[in-house]
């Protein structure tokens, strides 16, 4: 931050500035003091090879980034694995190693008695970058993990993760990119089959959106040749899916087109039950 004394400050959701940290650790470790907490990021911040942590245990809390970076090249640059309600947005975070740039990983809550928590996380107005890693991952233990991906641009794509127990991911927007090693949007599969995993897709998004290519238009995503399933030799293994397209931008679904005979969307290919018929 050169000759930035401050790297952060904690204001209420009144935007009343409570005080100035000269690290973002120290201003996150002051959730606990005050009610609808926002850090706000006042520079540019590099992790190096570890991870920001959120261990916060208190609800609304939000990091807004300012505008600003927040990088590194570790196995993360961002991790939750608390179950209170956190947003990360307005800014860029960006791993240039072979990690992730988000994760939403496996924790316990010792305030109500070392109960398994994973991450609940919303994202907004950001930009993410994993040079060789996902954009965001959830981890593979993080069962009772929430996402919510509003909006952005996500170079590395999306792990969501097998969520289970009424959890679950939720993309209402953004722009979801692979990278080398990634896919856009990849669900890493549970013994369904493949009807079953094509729900999963589904499931992931929210009310009113769907899947679109890098232009705009909506994705089939139940046509065999827009996704991919993995391991569909393999019985005894988890079958993956993911979307084919390397750029899957979320758009509205609206104004689809019913076929009679099959009771699908001619456009995204889903059973689209919330439109009426004659």
């Amino acid at each position: 931050c050169g000759k930035q004394v401050y790297e952060a400050r904690l204001v209420r959701g009144n935007g009343k500035v409570l005080e100035y940290y000269e690290t973002v650790e120290e201003a996150l470790a002051h959730y606990t003091a005050v009610s609808d907490p926002i850090v706000t990021l006042l520079c540019d911040k590099n992790m190096g090879d570890g991870a920001l942590v959120v261990t916060c245990k208190i609800r609304a809390a939000a990091l807004d980034l300012g505008g600003h970076t927040l990088s590194g090249s570790g196995g993360a640059v961002f991790q939750i694995s608390q179950r209170y309600g956190f947003t990360l947005r307005n800014g860029k975070v960006e791993n240039t190693g072979k990690g992730d740039a988000i994760q939403l990983t496996y924790g316990v809550d010792e305030a109500w008695g070392n109960m398994a928590s994973s991450g609940n996380l919303t994202v907004e107005d950001l930009a993410v970058t994993a040079t060789k890693g996902w954009a965001i991952q959830v981890m593979d233990d993080a069962d009772y993990a929430d996402l919510n991906v509003m909006s952005g641009t996500f170079n590395g794509g999306l792990n969501a993760g097998t969520i289970s127990g009424g959890h679950k991911v939720q993309i209402h927007g953004g722009t979801f990119i692979a990278n080398s090693g990634t896919h856009s949007v990849y669900y890493p599969g549970t013994g369904q089959g493949v009807t079953g995993l094509v729900g999963q897709l589904k499931k992931l998004l929210a009310d009113g959106w769907t899947y679109g290519n890098a232009d705009g238009d909506p994705i089939n995503y139940f046509d065999e040749a827009n996704r991919t399933v993995l391991d569909t030799d393999r019985p005894e293994w988890p079958q993956k899916i993911y979307l084919n397209a390397e750029t899957v931008t979320i758009v509205e679904h609206a104004a689809h087109s019913i076929d009679r005979d099959s009771g699908k969307c001619s456009i995204c290919g889903a059973p689209c039950t919330h439109i009426q018929t004659d």
